[in-house]
């Protein structure tokens, strides 16, 4: 109806250019035609403090959603969600999300889907910063709330990683205590669906997975990872199944780019390619929607497996081999760093701004961990040490911190066993190339023909040619752009996906710089940031 708000249909974007939308999803083709960003479809929710139920509650309040033009200058997230204005005052308000959910419960006239909604919604507000929506691209949890007939299976497994989180941030052991049994019941759920024909192909069966996989990295009910290596094992299986086409748009396509970088990470872990490396699934996924920056560099980011494997494999050859092979690994190790050389090169070009810039690093005290009793002679314990990392890194963005962040913890990787590998090269060269000649010599003794000399000055070519390793020997400046980073993606402001950007690339750091005896006092750091993270609610990095 033309003239009534809120009536329009129509894309976030469209809307705000006055222009008609085809409602096409995930993208709509008017976006997609005139090179914009599509938002989506989805509305922002305002919520508002009762301040009857304030006072009569001696200053916590309940929450509930109203129309825009009763806002008030207080973004939406802060104004109602109680974990975000905490976070700007730099204090926790407990009390507040639990009257939130407390009075979603007790409300009889709340029909499932609304509570599923609110619930969830409250979640994504205390865990993603409104600011950061656009950097981060779409997220597949955002996309839950809009969905209107969600599977069983979906809908609880999405409860159970909600009410985790909001149990956890407002230490509300009655909150996890029903995630877990959420969870559970999910689990049962999710069962049913992989053994319905209907069912099991679905996006939000394959979404289900991802749900109950993030709710171990955050709880580790099992006590382990078995859990988690499970619901991964079981991600994995599913996606197979499906193909590529079916990961080419909406739920299905953005859970699977969570997918993709879940698996790898796990891949690196293990020294294993998978197939997700293979071109099928680094090109038909993105038929209908254009790759991000993060995309493009995860393409290459996928190299890496294989390239430690292949370096695993070394310690199983004899000595000639093993410089032919480490020959081969320094080669493709150089085209990979020309590939990620173009690629910053792109990004740097693209970019409106600085990618990021130095800042004096604040110093912060409440980040050191109440359980850490070790004290180290004159180093300090705060998890922002000044007299380590006197200067801290800072982005435009958290879409550009991700990128940027683990570009630089895959070249301090990278760089760092290209180092190891010419140091190999060079030990193995004079007992290879000895024991070649004295073969050639025991042959031509013998009026024998063979190739071992051929052999040996391709290899004495291939050594010459090895190039010059040049900036790239101080690898270690790339694992402390990833340090500098720390700071600013535990800001508060940053809520819980900003502290979520950290392990992976830190844990790459640590792998890498810890047979160094240099940077022991950085790896050490290093640590003690992964354990405050884990205290902050991501269990499975104790």
């Amino acid at each position: 109806m033309v003239g009534v708000a809120g009536k329009s249909k129509g894309c976030n974007t469209c809307r705000k250019r006055k222009v008609a939308c085809d409602l096409q999803r995930p993208q709509c083709s008017q976006c997609i035609k005139s090179n914009r960003v599509c938002t989506g479809y989805q509305r922002k929710r305002i919520f508002i403090f009762h301040r009857e139920t304030q006072q009569k509650d001696h200053g916590s309040a309940s929450c509930s959603s109203t129309s825009p033009e009763a806002r008030s200058t207080t973004s939406p997230c802060q104004e109602g969600n109680p974990a975000m204005s905490s976070h700007s005052r730099g204090r926790r308000a407990f009390p507040r999300t639990r009257n939130q959910i407390a009075s979603f419960q007790s409300n009889a006239n709340l029909s499932p889907i609304a509570y599923r909604k609110q619930i969830f919604n409250a979640y994504l507000c205390s865990h993603i910063p409104p600011s950061q929506l656009q950097s981060l691209g779409t997220l597949w949890t955002a996309l839950v709330p809009e969905l209107v007939s969600p599977t069983e299976a979906l809908e609880t497994s999405s409860l159970a990683l909600a009410t985790s989180k909001l149990g956890r941030l407002n230490d509300d052991p009655v909150l996890t205590r029903e995630s877990l049994r959420l969870y559970t019941l999910a689990l049962r759920q999710l069962q049913k669906a992989l053994w319905d024909p209907a069912l099991m192909y679905k996006d939000e069966t394959l979404a289900a997975c991802m749900a109950l996989a993030m709710y171990e990295i955050m709880e580790c009910p099992s006590g382990d990872q078995q859990g988690y290596m499970s619901h991964c094992d079981g991600l994995d299986k599913l996606v197979q199944l499906r193909g590529p086409e079916a990961h080419i748009e909406g739920l299905g396509h953005h859970v699977f780019l969570a997918f993709r970088v879940h698996s790898t990470l796990q891949d690196l872990n293990r020294h294993s390619p998978s197939y997700l490396s293979s071109s099928e699934w680094t090109s038909v996924p993105w038929a209908n929607i254009p790759k991000t920056e993060f995309d493009q560099f995860f393409d290459i980011f996928l190299n890496a497996p294989a390239t430690l494997q292949a370096v695993d494999q070394l310690d199983a050859t004899e000595p000639p081999e093993r410089l032919r092979i480490t020959l081969r690994i320094i080669e493709s190790c150089w085209a990979l760093d020309s590939e990620l050389a173009r690629f910053y090169e792109n990004i740097e070009k693209t970019s409106l701004g600085p990618l990021y810039w130095p800042e004096f690093a604040k110093p912060r005290s409440h980040w050191k961990s109440q359980q850490d009793d070790s004290h180290d002679g004159n180093e300090n314990n705060d998890l922002n040490d000044i007299d380590l990392f006197p200067i801290s890194l800072h982005f435009p963005n958290l879409g550009t911190a991700r990128t940027v962040i683990l570009y630089w913890a895959t070249l301090a990787m990278l760089w760092s066993g290209l180092y190891q590998l010419t140091l190999l090269v060079y030990a193995l060269k004079d007992s290879v190339l000895e024991s070649n000649i004295n073969n050639e010599n025991e042959l031509e003794l013998e009026h024998e023909t063979s190739d071992v000399d051929t052999d040996t000055a391709d290899l004495e070519f291939a050594i010459a040619r090895l190039r010059p390793l040049g900036h790239r020997k101080d690898f270690a400046s790339m694992a402390r752009n990833v340090c500098q980073s720390v700071e600013y993606c535990m800001q508060d402001e940053m809520l819980g996906i900003g502290p979520l950007l950290i392990p992976a690339p830190l844990g790459i750091v640590i792998d890498t710089m810890k047979g160094y005896e240099s940077f022991q006092r950085e790896v050490r750091w290093a640590k003690k940031v992964m354990k405050k993270i884990s205290e902050g609610g991501l269990k499975m990095l104790e």
